[in-house]
């Protein structure tokens, strides 16, 4: 989950002022913390040159049209609008984007201190940090516990393989089977990853069929163990029922309908300490009485309502592990 800008020089100099975005962000430079702020111009990050001089070990001077930035051993001179840097021994170096300024601060593209510096370039989604230079400081921060909590290809790992070696699941039933014990081959289950009780740790739900399924289980991790935060098993019921992991207004939670003549509903979610809150439930009756939350409301709401719940669509174990690679 990590975007590192292409060391390739493209031939196309792009040197529009369209998609202009800014942002400050979290940054390392030679591995240390600093706050910048980051502007992009389509896809490419511009960095404030004179800003960062200092923690690259350089110093900048600028006048207006033209930016030299040096040290001892090393200078590049940048001229705004111009795509061409000059180094001390008179060598030129193309850019992908010109030198801009933006914000009244003069800015080049991040890619060129990968080309010319050649200094590593990344950007962590997770903590939306910036690397520059700083391979060290993104090493340790990759591996915290933290981190990897919330890091997809470590969590889609670490849930395969657990899973693929515990091989069977058993389940007790649900709410309405309560002592009903089945057991399930890992690998003929379904799966889906996501931050279920929006803690900062991705839980794993797992269910009997792909696609609003009749049971779920959803799984934790913490301090080295897989645990369930919500297991009302599988299968649910023997009736016409779905039990399943759904979204609703973009939040996750658990849709359980009784699909009969009053379309009995609840939409569940789990909180960050596990609690369990019913955030929307309804039905109506004989087509006169339209109940969403202890509220009459017409049929058209309660239908709008109804239908905003996305069940989830499930996948298997083993696109589950290809997940971590």
């Amino acid at each position: 989950m990590k975007r590192i800008i292409s060391v390739l020089l493209f031939c196309t100099i792009i040197s529009s002022f369209t998609n202009i975005f800014a942002i400050n962000m979290d940054m390392y430079v030679n591995d240390t913390f600093v706050q910048r702020d980051i502007q992009s111009v389509g896809n490419f990050d511009m960095l404030p040159i004179l800003d960062i001089a200092g923690e690259l070990g350089f110093q900048c001077t600028f006048d207006g049209t033209t930016a030299v930035l040096y040290n001892a051993l090393q200078s590049y001179t940048f001229i705004i609008g111009n795509p061409l840097v000059i180094d001390q021994y008179g060598n030129s170096y193309g850019l992908d984007i010109v030198p801009q300024i933006i914000d009244g601060k003069l800015r080049i593209p991040a890619k060129f201190f990968q080309d010319a510096l050649h200094m590593t370039y990344t950007w962590d989604s997770i903590t939306n940090t910036i690397f520059l230079g700083s391979d060290a400081t993104y090493s340790w921060l990759i591996n915290t516990p933290e981190h990897q909590a919330a890091d997809p290809k470590y969590m889609a790992r670490l849930y395969a393989d657990a899973f693929i070696k515990e091989k069977t699941l058993t389940s007790y039933g649900g709410e309405m089977v309560l002592y009903h014990k089945s057991t399930y081959q890992t690998d003929s289950l379904s799966y889906y990853m996501a931050d279920i009780n929006y803690d900062g740790i991705l839980d794993l739900t797992v269910a009997d069929i792909p696609y609003q399924s009749n049971g779920v289980i959803v799984f934790t991790y913490k301090n080295g163990n897989i645990y369930p935060i919500y297991s009302p098993g599988m299968p649910y019921s023997s009736g016409v029922e779905i039990l399943t992991l759904a979204t609703y207004n973009g939040r996750y939670g658990i849709f359980r309908h009784r699909q009969n003549s009053v379309d009995d509903f609840a939409f569940k979610c789990i909180s960050s300490n596990n609690d369990i809150e019913t955030l929307l439930w309804g039905f109506h009756y004989e087509n006169k009485r339209w109940i969403i939350n202890d509220m009459s409301i017409g049929e058209t709401d309660w239908y709008a309502k109804f239908n905003a719940i996305q069940p989830v669509l499930f996948y298997s174990i083993w696109d589950l592990k290809s997940m971590s690679y």
